[in-house]
């Protein structure tokens, strides 16, 4: 009997909102580093595209960081870094199979090689 409460309180509790991973939180700091940081902040901008890949549960949602954090290198002129993370996007793109992704990484390691 205690058992059976027991395991129906972890539940419970796994399914509040502090004990999950919410898209929710993962797109509004996306945006949040994307849109505003990048320009303002780009120390901060970076530690937000490390977190991001720590909490992204899915291939797509590392991809996009990793875009994200070799654009914002990029423009901070760190262009070895940059090559370095398009690799790595690029490889989680292969695994996915989205063409989509892997087209946008290498276009933009041909822009920083070209």
């Amino acid at each position: 009997m205690h058992i059976k409460i027991t395991i129906r309180l972890f539940f419970v509790l796994l399914s509040l909102p502090c004990f999950t991973y919410s898209q929710n939180t993962f797109e509004k700091i996306y945006l949040e580093t994307y849109q505003i940081l990048l320009a303002s902040n780009p120390k901060k901008a970076l530690s937000n595209t490390d977190y991001l890949y720590k909490i992204s549960k899915n291939n797509s949602d590392r991809i996009k960081t990793r875009m994200l954090r070799a654009q914002i290198l990029y423009q901070y002129g760190i262009y070895t870094e940059a090559i370095t993370v398009l690799k790595q996007a690029d490889s989680l793109s292969i695994l996915d199979n989205d063409f989509v992704a892997q087209a946008k990484a290498c276009v933009f390691l041909a822009s920083l090689y070209g």
